[in-house]
Parts: C-alpha cells; structure tokens; sequence
C-alpha cells in the first residue's frame, strides 16, 4: 500500500489511479495529521508520496514527523 499526500483534489484523485492501475492499494489525504493516521493504521504502507508544495517551508518538520511514526517508510516527493 502507498499513501498520497497531496492538496490538489485533481492531482490526489490521478495519483491514486495511477497507483492502483499499477496494482497497489492506495489511500489518499491532503493533510499531514490524516496522513500520519493512514500510515499508523496500515502497517503494510511502504511508501508516502508527500506534496512537496502544500508542505511548503514545513516539508523538513514534516519529513521528521513521518520517519518518527514509520522509519522504515520510503517517502518520494512530488510538486508542480
């Protein structure tokens, strides 16, 4: 399973189609706070892919906060 985390509802929505046509489960959220449940929730998610640009000047507070609750989660960024 991946977890997309991006604030686009357009975007998020493509992600996920891509992601599951490529056969993954996929769960989606455009907060960091839902984000972070998703993974605590889905022992079996290997990756997050976070939007960089709704994270913004936060993204390194955000990066330490996911790789506290799953370091072992591989997180790949993506922006406009």
């Amino acid at each position: 399973p991946v977890v997309v985390l991006e604030r686009d509802g357009i975007v998020r929505r493509l992600l996920v189609a891509q992601i599951e046509r490529a056969g993954s489960i996929c769960y989606s959220s455009d907060d960091l706070k839902s984000a972070l449940r998703l993974l605590a929730a889905e022992p079996n998610a290997k990756s997050i892919v976070v939007d960089f640009a709704l994270a913004g000047a936060e993204l390194p507070r955000w990066l330490a906060q996911i790789r506290a609750a799953r370091p072992d989660v591989r997180v790949i960024a993506t922006g406009g």
